[in-house]
């Protein structure tokens, strides 16, 4: 009943199709499908497709030569058995097939579709199928002219073309690495799957710059559109910055190549987005970790100068207490002296500004605070420190002395944790001391070029043991018997962070020394 349908259908086409060329008789028909059957030949037997032609009832006239080369069977094979077009098919795609041909029985128009076949030698093959209905000038029809066309190479360069996206769209997933490409002159930003992700907009919505700009944090899209403007003057353009997302903050990395016509005018921009807020998290732990240590460090270290410290204060205390009676007996003669007592109260007045100076230099060794860089001079920042160490250096037993020179240029650092390094290879120096006799320790800066100076503790101790020598600055290293290994570690992220190195090294005759450099302000740098 179906294949009657189908027939009835394919004739009431037909019988419309003749009705418009006004009814033409079957030998005329013939003569003229004979004559087109004939030009279509002509330029069939030489095509490099695989052509074949079906008259309006679906019998197959005409078989290009080309069909062995694509499937492997001759054209005299599909003319003795039309049936073989459809049995080639692969079983998985003969749906396509008969959705095709039901379609063309329904309403006769071009049709195209791909579908895979069987070649003689087993081998699987991409056709692409185009069928287009032959009707003459006065609307008759005549048939379908079939182009089959070998389209496996471009099915496998599609096949690979898939993977490679794919693999490349896992790949920026993994790294949040993103791609894009931004036309400036219709304004249209294309953006890769993953950027999608990283900004939190529906995959495939229509971008412009504007909208990018929308999802830049406030605070920064100032910064990010003045970076933008200068990379179109051909700046580079890598920059790092916040977005917010569902009202979270991210941070994104952006790098970007600008391209120009050949007036000089940019025309687009692809780049690169890569979210590095996991980085930036780190970043940020690891900075605060790293204050906690300093602040640890500095800690312990006066812990270590609690006897010398205690003498620092018990020293100007006493004499404020002693100036204190001396004045009370002067008053309670029957005529004071009070030019005297002036000079009593004069001397209170210096011990108890000593005292205090001892007590603000321990308060902002132990005060926790951020990197506040200012112009310094470093034989000043070593001269502070001198005095906490003093007291402990006269109980060791140690000759403790500067040479500083007095031209050394300012540099740009944080007082108080320069005064830690400082402070912290001072005593590392005393306790190297401890097993020898000569006990000396001397505190240099020099100015070695015109971007550095360099300041250097030397001790006369027991010095540094060859196996120690390339793990002094690890953390958690030590050759103390209760310490932390932290001092050293943090006195070399200290200096670095400063733009300087530190290190060590065993002197001629006995004892190390520590050094470290310290860049020179840019303008007191020649």
């Amino acid at each position: 009943m179906k294949g009657k349908s189908q027939n009835k259908s394919r004739s009431d086409n037909i019988s419309r199709t003749e009705k418009n060329g006004k009814g033409k008789n079957h030998q005329q028909w013939l003569m003229e499908l004979r004559e087109s059957e004939k030009l279509y030949r002509t330029v069939a037997d030489f095509t490099y497709d695989w052509e074949y032609w079906l008259d309006r009832n679906g019998q197959l006239l005409y078989v290009s030569p080309s069909c062995e080369r694509i499937t492997g069977y001759k054209r005299e094979e599909f003319i003795k058995k039309p049936s073989l077009v459809q049995e080639i098919i692969v079983a998985k795609d003969k749906g396509i097939w008969h959705e095709h041909r039901f379609s063309l029985e329904k309403k006769i128009e071009s049709r195209d579709v791909q579908f895979r076949i069987h070649k003689r030698n087993g081998q699987i093959c991409w056709i692409e199928h185009v069928c287009q209905p032959v009707i003459n000038e006065k609307g008759s029809f005549f048939g379908f002219r079939v182009s089959n066309r070998d389209i496996t190479e471009r099915k496998q360069m599609e096949e690979s073309l898939r993977i490679s996206r794919s693999n490349l769209n896992r790949a920026q997933e993994v790294a949040h690495l993103g791609s894009w490409y931004l036309d400036l002159i219709k304004n249209e930003l294309l953006w890769s799957d993953e950027i999608y992700r990283i900004f939190g907009v529906n995959l495939g919505s229509a971008m412009t710059y504007e909208k990018f700009l929308e999802i830049v944090h406030p605070e920064d899209r100032e910064y990010v559109d003045d970076s933008w403007k200068a990379a179109l003057d051909g700046k580079p353009y890598d920059i790092e910055h916040r977005i917010i997302v569902s009202g979270e903050l991210k941070w994104v990395r952006e790098k970007a190549e600008i391209e120009f016509n050949e007036e000089g005018k940019a025309v687009s921009g692809i780049g690169t987005v890569q979210d590095i807020t996991d980085r930036k998290q780190a970043e940020e732990d690891s900075h605060r970790l790293r204050e906690e240590l300093m602040h640890v460090s500095r800690v312990a270290a006066m812990g270590e100068l609690t006897a010398a410290l205690a003498h620092e204060l018990n020293q100007p205390l006493a004499a404020i207490l002693s100036n204190a009676q001396a004045a009370q007996r002067f008053l309670m003669s029957e005529e004071p002296d009070l030019d005297e007592i002036r000079e009593i109260i004069s001397d209170i007045v210096k011990d108890d500004k000593r005292a205090s100076e001892v007590i603000i230099r321990i308060r902002a060794l132990l005060r926790r605070s951020d990197f506040e860089f200012t112009k310094l001079n470093i034989n000043k920042v070593i001269e502070e420190v001198i005095p906490l160490v003093s007291s402990d250096s006269v109980i060791k037993n140690i000759a403790l002395s500067t040479e500083l020179d007095d031209k050394i240029p300012l540099i740009s650092g944080d007082r108080i944790q320069l005064q830690q390094v400082i402070l912290n290879l001072i005593l590392n120096g005393f306790e190297a001391m401890m097993k020898v006799n000569v006990r000396s320790l001397c505190i240099h800066t020099t100015q070695n070029d015109q971007m550095f100076i360099t300041v250097s503790v030397e001790d006369s101790g027991v010095g540094i043991e060859e196996k120690n020598q390339d793990h002094l600055f690890k953390p958690f290293f030590t050759t103390k018997k209760d310490g932390m290994g932290m001092g050293l570690a943090i006195n070399g992220a200290i200096i670095e962070a400063h733009g300087g190195h530190l290190w060590a090294k065993n002197n001629p005759d006995q004892g190390a020394t520590f050094c470290f450099t310290l860049p020179v302000c840019k303008e007191h740098s020649k």
